[in-house]
């Protein structure tokens, strides 16, 4: 159960090319590293991105928007994941529940009905994009919890996420008769908790496009009392799960 109703994370500096340089990854925790370093062998989409503000620099209480095209259609999971593992199911969301992105279509993130707010105090977050032949949702590889639109997994999901797709088929598309092909070291079918996803071979090809953002507040700003059930906030700590 979350204690909260809004998930709070933290959002750091912004690239929108896809990769992360050394630099960046110097402000990032072990569990985003891991998440920005996952990469298929060879990227069977072209994702671009387009943040509502072009230096990806928000101030806290600005809403954040995320534009997002793929060269082929796909199904598409957009996931925040916070310094401690913990990953936000930004799309598909309860408001927006079909993520199958027909090729060349402009796609405004998190969908009409849910919003992203930049929130309090200064931190770090990634968004990862991540494109797939076949559905994937954060409930594949871990357990999660709801918090209002969106959903919730617990600390280490990132890591999770990101040994599951170690053994996504990188082979031929669906209808070959060759077996999926392990990519990355230690991916395990069956690494989600108490037995629970770890193993998204059947996703079929992916590609994927990370995403990094920075809040910026002369002052620590908290949340209202009056929080929406429409809306998630970015902020430096994430409500615990029981």
């Amino acid at each position: 159960m979350i204690k909260d109703i809004m998930l709070w994370a933290v959002l750091s500096y912004a690239s929108l090319t896809g990769a992360v340089d050394a630099q960046s990854s110097r402000i990032l925790s072990v569990e985003q590293a891991t998440v920005a370093s996952t990469k298929p062998p060879s990227q069977a989409y072209t994702i671009t991105a387009t943040l509502s503000n072009a230096d990806g620099v928000y101030s806290i209480g600005e809403q954040i928007d995320l534009s997002v095209r793929l060269n082929k259609a796909a199904y598409l999971l957009v996931v925040n994941v916070d310094e401690a593992g913990r990953v936000a199911q930004l799309f598909p969301n309860k408001f927006n529940e079909d993520n199958y992105v027909p090729a060349n279509t402009e796609l405004l993130l998190p969908g009409p009905g849910a919003r992203i707010v930049a929130a309090g105090p200064a931190g770090t977050e990634l968004i990862k994009i991540i494109a797939t032949e076949r559905p994937l949702t954060i409930d594949d590889v871990s357990v999660s919890a709801p918090v209002g639109p969106f959903k919730v997994a617990p600390p280490g999901s990132g890591s999770r996420l990101s040994r599951a797709l170690g053994v996504v088929n990188t082979g031929p598309a669906s209808g070959s008769d060759e077996s999926p092909e392990a990519v990355g070291e230690g991916a395990e079918p069956g690494d989600g908790p108490d037995g629970a996803g770890g193993d998204v071979s059947d996703v079929g090809l992916w590609g994927e496009f990370t995403v990094l953002l920075s809040t910026v507040a002369a002052e620590e700003s908290y949340l209202s009392p009056d929080i929406s059930r429409r809306e998630i906030r970015l902020a430096a700590r994430i409500p615990e799960l029981d």
